[in-house]
């Protein structure tokens, strides 16, 4: 999958009573895309800093304004008239994360909304909301507005699919580049899936990974990037290939420091 910006294979369509607070992106400074975000506030969505990243790859696009902005929430389906529209005031990456093609550690961003998001449920955010250990075996569900395919259709329904979390061996063994060079912190991502016909894809980035405890959904992860095993393809849905999770608990404190300055200019001491 690499840097393209990541779809659910081999998933359903999801309810909104499930996942209510799952957003759409389609433009970011001016340019068009295709990410996912979690509402996690009327004001404040969760995604992937690659997805702001610019053409070069090399730096972030910016907000030039209410139209350079345009995410889709409260629905599942794009042709429903319940669908509605958010612009953005800006665009905050992780600060350690590092503008490139291939450095994906701290792949994780907020972006600040230019009105109220209202929506039934936001999302439950670990490290935010709460403290949920995540653990080799654990089921989870990935979801996302990506390509259905490897033909890269895509589909006008927000989709779901139900795997497991990955080892951390796992994980490493199907990134050799990336450890040997240490582009990833393996200690602050999840590798899921690595089954056939099961996957994120591209257009998914930024979508979650998201494990049911009680009924009740919780955000663990947020989709970076494919693994880079097996070489032979870079199709989705292959044996052996893993989407790759920011794990969102190390950053509950960037998140909560990073809104508390921009809403009242103060910062927090953790």
């Amino acid at each position: 999958m690499g840097r393209e910006r990541l779809r659910i294979i081999g998933g359903v369509q999801s309810s909104f009573s499930q996942i209510p607070w799952e957003a759409r992106i389609t433009m970011l400074g001016g340019a068009g895309i295709l990410c996912s975000g979690q509402l996690i506030s009327p004001r404040w969505l969760l995604t992937a800093a690659h997805c702001l990243l610019n053409s070069n790859s090399d730096g972030y696009v910016s907000v030039t304004g209410t139209a350079s902005t345009k995410i889709m929430y409260n629905c599942v389906d794009i042709n429903s008239v319940d669908c509605k529209y958010v612009s953005a005031v800006r665009y905050i990456p992780h600060p350690c994360y590092t503008p490139s093609m291939d450095q994906d550690h701290d792949d994780i961003a907020l972006i600040e909304l230019d009105s109220d998001a209202i929506v039934p449920q936001y999302a439950k955010v670990n490290g935010l909301s709460g403290s949920l250990n995540v653990s080799a075996g654990d089921a989870c569900t990935l979801a996302g507005w990506g390509v259905v395919n490897n033909n890269k259709q895509i589909p006008s329904y927000l989709m779901q699919v139900d795997l497991h979390i990955a080892s951390q061996q796992d994980c490493i063994s199907a990134n050799p580049w990336s450890y040997s060079r240490g582009a990833i912190d393996f200690n602050h991502v999840v590798c899921t899936g690595g089954i056939a016909g099961k996957d994120s894809c591209n257009g998914d980035s930024g979508g979650p990974a998201i494990i049911f405890v009680n009924s009740v959904p919780w955000v663990v992860g947020v989709l970076s990037k494919g693994s880079e095993l097996p070489s032979n393809t870079q199709d989705c849905g292959v044996q052996g290939r893993y989407g790759m999770y920011t794990l969102v608990n190390f950053y509950g404190g960037w998140i909560e420091a990073t809104i508390l300055v921009n809403l009242y200019g103060i910062a927090r001491l953790f």
